[in-house]
């Protein structure tokens, strides 16, 4: 994918977080970023009226490249940025509008956002908004009122929100945001970068006794960040050779400088500045105890503050306040001591100096372990391609009237049939599903069908049969999809069919699966004739021959997991074992509108081994019964066994003289 992202700050300067992580991640995986920055403080000195183009490397991977992009600067300070709102357009919409771009990922929101949001609308492409806070509290009177009216014009119209955490998703969606939830993606760490073996000597470096009790802050000087309290208590509780370190710059430095000097603590209290990424390990690793002092207010409520991942990734015990975004996502699962308050922080670090060992060293294994397990770079790589993804298919999907983005679809293929193949996308497309995912083997060149953006996410086929490849497809779904199915490489869906049978789902919780009319149709898609069974086939399931087309069916994703998976063990009538299974738990809704076409051809798994599909359904049958029903189904069953081979045989009689189309 060729992506664009946008984000307000300078991307060179900027301390490094996931702003630099996800597009160098994103790089190394083979996709072309481009990345939209915007100097800050640059001064008239440094203006220019010019745009600049730069390929760089990555900052906190050195090996990704960059297609950097640096707008004309006017000079520093409020005027710059008021003036460069407007100023940027031109310059946007030249990189949007030529429908280079597969995907928008915006961070900014005061300087472009409104802008990209209006002119990605325009040129057709989508925007994933990826939500870190909210800007407007951040600041104040009516530049605060101005930036909250941006944000709810981005919130509205993002084809995608991505937020770091759910706290901050949940307030986005109540502030104006899309009417679905927004997707949770954590952003990225590389746990082997905190890893440093220099804590002795970087204690002798910085004059700090091996002996001494050491609690590390590190981050930006907000005025929130309780620091205050801390260097107060810290004056008061902590021993003559303990020490406080505080990593980074900003903010209220000078208050912080001012309160040391005041209580006379400049030998135990050591400010480092802004250190760099490479350096940061080694700077942390001096440390006994790392601290997240925030107050409790409604910006750090709604974060998910990086440092405390970056505190874990170390092993070394971590205190902090319990901030709502911050709790929801890690919770107590990560070995974090918490506190209710900054005036807690300081009494509960010095607490640490008598946790044994063993209690250390578990709440460690639990802090890395946790970080491993959510923040991995792969996992969230993963996370942030498939919310990407997901943006690419809504805009797709606009075809539909009614686009659903909580719909997945299983699409299964060995890539023997890429017109049919095409063809089934492409009206999937218009269904009303979200998210189409494609199984296939490694092999198979789907190049040209991802160009065409005719499918979100792939899953590598491993070679186990049809039933585990639909089944691993199913467990690689985002959290978010509620409805899901599957559907043959060559069959079709009507426009809307599937959002109308999500419809009726969401109308009739009891409802755990939909199926409806279904065509049967020639290799060149002319129609065989129409199965029409409807409810009738859904109330002799159980007793007489299938009669209920699973092409086109929509199930509950609640129900399927409750059920487990679709049964290996029934690799040719696997769909009417789900159904039967699907009818113990709730009821199966016929909507009276055409769904889908199943295209009867001879290189059909289904119609080239009918007769063996047929047998395997019998058996399904008769093992759903009790033993007495099952013993006596043996008279009837025979005669369902031979009717169903009748029907196949009408079909083929019905079918067209023309040739099947050739496997490509």
């Amino acid at each position: 994918m060729k992506i664009l992202f946008i984000h307000e700050v300078n991307y060179r300067s900027k301390v490094i977080f996931e702003m630099h992580e996800f597009p160098e991640l994103l790089a190394i995986a083979g996709h072309e970023v481009h990345f939209l920055e915007f100097p800050e403080d640059t001064g008239i000195r440094n203006a220019s009226i010019r745009t600049k183009y730069n390929l760089i490397s990555g900052r906190a991977y050195p090996e990704a490249k960059i297609n950097l992009i640096t707008p004309p600067t006017i000079g520093g300070g409020f005027i710059d940025r008021m003036l460069a709102s407007i100023a940027v357009i031109p310059l946007l919409w030249k990189l949007i509008s030529k429908g280079e771009f597969d995907v928008v990922v915006l961070y900014a929101v005061p300087t472009s956002g409104w802008q990209t949001v209006k002119l990605a609308k325009k040129a057709g492409v989508p925007v994933v908004f990826r939500a870190l806070d909210v800007s407007h509290l951040i600041r104040k009177g009516l530049t605060s009122a101005l930036v909250q009216m941006a944000e709810k014009y981005v919130y509205r119209r993002a084809t995608v929100i991505s937020a770091n955490n759910r706290v901050l998703g949940d307030y986005v969606t109540k502030l104006g945001g899309r009417h679905d939830s927004p997707l949770v993606n954590f952003p990225p760490l590389d746990l082997g970068h905190f890893t440093s073996k220099n804590r002795n000597q970087m204690r002798i470096n910085m004059s700090i006794s091996q002996d001494s009790f050491v609690a590390t802050y590190m981050g930006s000087l907000f005025s929130f960040s309780g620091l205050l309290r801390v260097i107060s208590d810290f004056a008061l509780l902590s021993e003559p050779e303990d020490r406080l370190v505080i990593i980074g710059g900003g903010g209220i430095e000078n208050e912080l400088r001012s309160k040391v000097e005041e209580l006379k603590l400049e030998k135990k209290v050591i400010f480092t500045g802004v250190i760099s990424y490479a350096e940061l390990p080694d700077y942390l690793s001096i440390s006994d105890v790392l601290i997240n002092p925030f107050e409790s207010t409604l910006v750090s409520n709604l974060a998910l503050p990086h440092k405390v991942l970056q505190y874990l990734a170390t092993g070394i015990p971590t205190v902090s306040t319990k901030l709502s975004g911050l709790s929801e996502s890690v919770g107590d699962s990560a070995g974090i001591y918490w506190v209710d308050s900054p005036d807690q922080i300081v009494e509960t670090f010095l607490q640490t100096k008598s946790v044994n060992v063993t209690e250390k060293r578990a709440a460690s294994d639990l802090g890395k372990k946790f970080v491993s397990e959510f923040f991995n770079p792969q996992k969230t790589l993963n996370e942030i391609e498939s919310t990407i993804q997901i943006a690419i298919g809504r805009k797709l999907a606009s075809s539909s009237a009614n686009p659903s983005p909580d719909i997945a679809i299983v699409v299964p293929t060995l890539g023997l049939r890429m017109d049919y193949l095409r063809q089934s996308l492409t009206s999937l497309r218009a269904s009303g599903a979200g998210l189409l995912c494609v199984v296939s083997p490694k092999d198979v060149d789907l190049e040209e069908l991802e160009s065409a953006r005719l499918f979100d996410l792939r899953i590598d086929d491993a070679g186990d049969g049809l039933v585990s490849a639909i089944n691993k497809a199913f467990v690689a779904l985002p959290e978010h999809i509620k409805f899901i199915s599957w559907l043959g490489d060559d069959d079709l869906v009507a426009k809307d069919s599937l959002y109308n049978a999500r419809q009726v789902m969401e109308s009739n919780p009891n409802v755990v699966a939909v199926v409806g009319i279904c065509d049967y149709i020639g290799p060149r898609g002319e129609r065989i004739l129409t199965n029409r069974a409807g409810s009738l086939g859904v109330r002799i399931l159980s007793w007489g021959p299938n009669l209920v087309p699973q092409p086109g069916s929509l199930f509950r994703r609640s129900a399927f997991n409750e059920i487990g998976c679709l049964d290996p063990e029934c690799p040719l009538a696997f769909d009417f074992d789900l159904f039967l299974k699907m009818r113990k738990i709730g009821d199966i809704e016929f909507l009276n509108q055409k769904i889908a076409s199943f295209r009867w051809h001879g290189t059909s798994l289904s119609v080239s081994q009918r007769r063996l599909a047929v047998l395997e359904a019998s058996r399904i049958r008769r093992r759903n019964r009790s033993k007495p029903v099952a013993m006596l189904s043996l008279v009837w069953e025979p005669a369902v066994i031979v009717f169903t081979l009748l029907l196949a045989n009408v079909v083929n009689w019905k079918r067209t003289s023309e040739p099947d189309q050739k496997d490509e």
